[in-house]
């Protein structure tokens, strides 16, 4: 297996840490400091480079001859979709394109996969519930479709992930100016704030001077519910869904879950892997309607999620699934509803932190990889970016600064009462 990321979340190292528990042999592709590093046995590990990422790509693939590529974010499957078109033009007979179909399924589905408004319309086709939605072109699109819809609205831009590049509008205002900043190039202090920590993929990619496609959609009240789903030839082998209990804001990544079993959900999955011919994992997230207990999908991620690792019943071993399929043997693809636990994602919510949440959640499971010693111990620390001097630099210029603009604002208060 080669697991492939260009961030530095620490889910692209669980998820090779539960490949090699599977019995695989794995290698890694990376950027510098990424905590699959300190995965100790992992066989080898590629740096994926921002300035050429499809030739680091490329060369990883060539040299580690994988059966499967795990992509962990949404860049590394556009970079493969972009390597794919690259090599099947080339070659239609292209070893590196007929591993990439292997990996992720039909590629008539890439479009698909790849853009939020195009996977909502092809689920509500199907009959799965979805919010309404709108390609906004220009803002004043929103003021022309929101008639007959009430605010708020959740404003969205494709080609992000973890709850970045979205954004609630509670107004006319608010969603026009939502719609600039998410297609707003790079500004000079974000591009050096991102330089200062090493991450120099959102600069190249704002060179490109490419813009995202912004969808608007009604706002579904409710529970946020996720769902990883490991695929073979457009067939759901193993699936893990979770209800989420709390995450990092409204919009964020998930911090606290509790596993369960939604049939809905799960028939949502079968029709979607199988009308996109999907194999790999996917990842699903749903809004379950305040009310009604209705799942609206949200979106598709065609990749492995936070969920990759867990292991709740027979079917909810992902890793297993997934390699089972590949080596043709059967699977229990139906998953236990009575295996249900509520999980801490580690490092995400940290040691001293999941103490003070024992006494809330009695059954509260914390997510630490004690299988492998010095992948916990590097979880344990700052991410490798922000410890890097830069970083450093960066973050206590920004922390001044904020100290002087307070300084100012508290001055120009007590000016104004006097």
């Amino acid at each position: 297996m080669l697991v492939a990321t260009t961030t530095w979340w620490p889910l692209s190292a669980r998820i090779a840490l539960a490949f090699l528990q599977s019995g695989c042999e794995v290698d890694g592709i990376a950027p510098r400091g990424n905590p699959m590093e300190r995965v100790t046995a992992l066989n080898r590990q590629f740096l994926y480079k921002a300035i050429n990422p499809l030739g680091a790509l490329r060369n990883a693939l060539k040299q580690s001859m994988p059966d499967l590529i795990i992509p962990c974010d949404d860049r590394v499957v556009t970079h493969l979709h972009q390597l794919f078109h690259a090599e099947a033009l080339r070659d239609i007979e292209s070893p590196i394109a007929k591993l990439i179909v292997r990996s992720l399924g039909d590629p008539s589905g890439y479009p698909v996969t790849s853009n939020r408004a195009r996977l909502l319309q092809l689920a509500k086709w199907q009959g799965v519930r979805v919010p309404e939605t709108l390609i906004v072109h220009q803002p004043s699109d929103i003021g022309s479709w929101r008639s007959g819809r009430t605010f708020p609205l959740v404003i969205k831009a494709d080609g992000t992930w973890a709850g970045n590049g979205v954004k609630v509008a509670h107004n006319l205002k608010e969603s026009e100016q939502a719609f600039r900043r998410l297609q707003k190039r790079l500004t000079p202090v974000a591009a050096i704030w991102h330089m200062s920590e090493h991450n120099f993929y959102p600069i190249f990619e704002n060179c490109a001077g490419s813009k995202p496609e912004i969808i608007a959609q009604t706002y579904i009240k409710g529970t946020s519910a996720n769902a990883m789903f490991a695929c073979w030839h457009g067939k759901v082998v193993g699936s893990v869904t979770v209800r989420v209990i709390a995450a990092k804001h409204e919009l964020g990544a998930s911090t606290i879950v509790r596993t369960m079993h939604h049939p809905k959900i799960s028939a949502a999955a079968v029709l979607i892997v199988k009308e996109l011919n999907i194999s790999g994992f996917c990842g699903l997230d749903f809004i379950i309607q305040e009310g009604t207990g209705t799942p609206f999908l949200i979106e598709l991620n065609p990749r492995a999620t936070q969920l990759g690792h867990l292991k709740v019943g027979q079917s909810a071993d992902l890793a297993a699934c997934l390699c089972k399929a590949l080596l043709g043997e059967t699977f229990a693809s139906a998953p236990d509803p009575s295996a249900e636990e509520t999980i801490a994602f580690f490092p995400q919510i940290p040691l001293e932190q999941f103490k003070k949440l024992q006494s809330s959640y009695g059954d509260l499971i914390h997510d630490i990889p004690r299988e492998d010693a010095e992948l916990t111990e590097e979880l344990m620390n700052v991410s490798w970016t922000e410890r890097q001097w830069s970083a450093r630099l960066c973050s206590s210029a920004r922390l001044q600064a904020l100290k002087i603009i307070k300084a100012i604002c508290r001055r120009h208060t007590a000016a104004s009462s006097g």
